[in-house]
């Protein structure tokens, strides 16, 4: 191997994992916007970009009221279809975001001899993100609905 073949950052995107798309779109379904936020910016977090980090995370918690909103406002809703659809919107959304925004990173971690971490790992987030979604929700009804 010559000097010029070694190229520094395919041995650095082999040194970290990230999420997939998919994973990232099943994790939102069944852990909200904060479980979206968080994989996306352990992404950009992965990718050395950490102020849109941060700005996934603002996004996250900016969709979360609006979702709050929403949920609330359809709480009278009889219709048992209702309340899939809001998840379902949300991991489109977030499976779209990475699509757009971190696609050519992804692919070029992957090219580079890249791993990911598993569907799995990414589903026991989602189940925090679930209970932490559903205690700020409820602070959020005492406040707000009382």
């Amino acid at each position: 191997m010559e000097l010029e073949d070694f190229q520094p950052e395919a041995i650095e995107a082999i040194q970290f994992k990230i999420y997939k798309k998919n994973s990232i779109r099943i994790a939102t379904f069944l852990g909200g916007p904060l479980t979206a936020g968080y994989l996306i910016g352990e992404n950009y977090k992965a990718f050395g970009a950490k102020k849109k980090t941060i700005f996934a995370w603002l996004i996250s918690l900016a969709v979360m009221v609006v979702v709050f909103v929403i949920a609330f406002n359809m709480a009278d809703s009889q219709s048992t279809g209702s309340r899939y659809i809001i998840p379902l919107i949300l991991s489109f959304i977030a499976y779209y975001v990475v699509q757009i925004f971190q696609e050519k990173e992804i692919e070029q971690h992957f090219a580079s001899g890249g791993d990911a971490y598993s569907v799995w790992r990414a589903v026991g987030i989602s189940l925090i993100g679930a209970v932490v979604t559903f205690v700020i929700g409820f602070a959020f009804a005492f406040v707000f609905m009382s």
